[in-house]
């Protein structure tokens, strides 16, 4: 996005070089690109004394390009004590202080030179540059209206502005509003049409909205554009499915598989239909990955919400975790009918090894152990799980149940008590304790009462208390808490 100038002055040539001529020839260099050939000419001008403005600017902007910035700066200091108002040497400053990422400061000496000559289309581009890339800046301040002020302005300055238009569509979809995002991109890609980023960002726009008519044609803009990315094939694939296009979608998939996607759904869709068990290893990698990556991304979105909208993206994003998650239980499922429990168990445990940070990894391994009444394996895994998430309310009950399997009573109810901390409404962690505490309902029944001082409207609480009260034959005391289950289930 650098302003490069073109300081058009005569150009002739002699038999005698004069410092006329070698300023010409230094600006003919500049011009073709080569720009240490002509500081070093422009150079020798400045050392033979008295530069002229416009050489000493020409250098200034010769350093900027080969990024020697500091003697940027140093020669065009220079030339502002004999010439502080030429246009040239405003545009000049604003192109270095853009190059140092100093956007305000750019932004006010492109508007200087503006302000001395309104048709000088150098300090114009100059000013739609900085502005979008100093409105860039005042988003990720949280100065959402500032930004969009400097948008609009480099918008109004360049309707043909391509990065603006961009800016504007992006802080509009940011904002809630996908329909007007969708229309800066629209008109972006009027005049930019094989922008890759660009239509990716119109999708996204178009896939949030629920327009699946028009996302195919992106989709197939976007593969015409960038046929080795696989990553349209995988999103083509999945709307043909949608469409109940089931055998298109298949062989889309297989591109996708060929091109090497992220997408998880397209190995376990081709590994459905090949019956290839190396296919849904591929599928349960890219799944246990995507999952991976989504859950920084909810967390930071989370972390840093300070707005609706990030909570909303923290949303959607937790969403699509639940839809890679019924990926790899499909995956997982198919590669088990594939393999037979032995092999499977030896492959999960490879999978698992070779993800070691994957909790759903862990928990399908736990869940298998426990299907085949491995209590000890199973409560390994479920405590492995604990170590680091101790809020898994999977893990929690898992353990509780290996460790009543395996006859440590005390520990497995602390383990069933911690999963009815998380899941306070599941029954079946009330019937474990029911069992555990067989012979001493007076515990249990003190148990649940002090509990339901702090969950007062909890249903499935007052109705196991009330059990309880009734086994105990404490009838007053159970009809009571009965009676308040169907206050609450009332709406009192």
């Amino acid at each position: 996005m650098l302003v490069l100038f073109a300081l058009l002055l005569p150009l002739s040539f002699a038999a005698a070089q004069s410092p006329a001529e070698d300023s010409a020839r230094a600006r003919l260099l500049f011009e073709q690109k080569k720009y240490a050939d002509a500081a070093s000419l422009l150079e020798t001008i400045r050392r033979e004394g008295h530069p002229a403005p416009m050489d000493l600017i020409l250098l200034g902007t010769c350093y900027t390009q080969l990024n020697e910035l500091d003697k940027a700066a140093a020669v065009l200091d220079e030339a502002a004590l004999i010439a502080p108002q030429n246009v040239s040497l405003l545009n000049a400053r604003g192109n270095l202080a853009f190059v140092r990422k100093k956007f305000a400061d750019s932004l006010e000496l492109f508007r200087q030179a503006h302000r001395l000559d309104p048709e000088d289309r150098n300090a114009v581009a100059g000013m739609v540059a900085a502005l979008s890339n100093h409105g860039v800046e005042l988003f990720g301040q949280g100065k959402v209206d500032d930004a969009r002020k400097e948008f609009q302005e480099a918008v109004q300055l360049n309707p043909h502005s391509v990065p603006a238009l961009r800016n504007m569509g992006i802080l509009e979809l940011e904002k809630g509003d996908p329909a007007v995002a969708a229309q800066y991109f629209e008109r972006a890609l009027s005049i930019s049409p094989g922008d890759v980023g660009l239509l990716k960002l119109l999708f996204l726009v178009r896939n949030r909205q629920g327009d699946t008519k028009t996302m195919m044609p992106i989709l197939d803009r976007l593969i015409d554009a960038e046929p080795g990315d696989p990553e349209p094939y995988a999103a083509k694939g999945r709307l043909l499915e949608l469409d109940g296009k089931k055998q298109e979608a298949l062989e889309v998939f297989r591109q996708a598989v060929d091109k090497g996607s992220q997408d998880p759904l397209p190995y376990l869709r081709v590994g459905e239909a090949q019956r290839d068990r190396y296919l849904f290893h591929d599928a349960v990698a890219r799944a246990v990955q995507l999952i991976s990556a989504l859950e920084i991304g909810a967390s930071q979105a989370i972390g840093t919400s300070g707005k609706p909208g990030d909570l909303q993206g923290a949303k959607l994003i937790t969403s699509k975790i639940e839809d890679v998650r019924v990926t790899l239980a499909s995956s997982l499922s198919l590669l088990r009918q594939i393999d037979g429990d032995s092999l499977f168990a030896q492959d999960l445990a490879r999978l698992q090894s070779w993800y070691p940070g994957s909790v759903d990894l862990l928990v399908a391994l736990g869940r298998l152990y426990q299907e085949k009444e491995n209590w000890r394996d199973a409560l390994a895994v479920w405590q492995t799980i604990l170590k680091d998430h101790p809020l898994d309310e999977e893990a929690q009950a898992g353990a509780g149940l290996a460790l009543e399997k395996l006859g440590d009573t005390e520990q497995a109810i602390t383990a069933y008590r911690r999963a009815r901390e998380l899941l306070p409404k599941a029954p079946e962690l009330y019937s474990a304790l029911e069992r555990l505490y067989a012979g001493r309902e007076d515990d249990l029944r003190q148990v649940l009462l002090d509990i339901s001082y702090r969950e007062t409207r909890n249903v499935v609480l007052l109705r196991e208390l009330a059990k309880v009260e009734g086994d105990l034959g404490l009838q007053a005391d159970s009809v009571k808490h009965l009676s308040r289950v169907s206050e609450i289930e009332s709406g009192k």
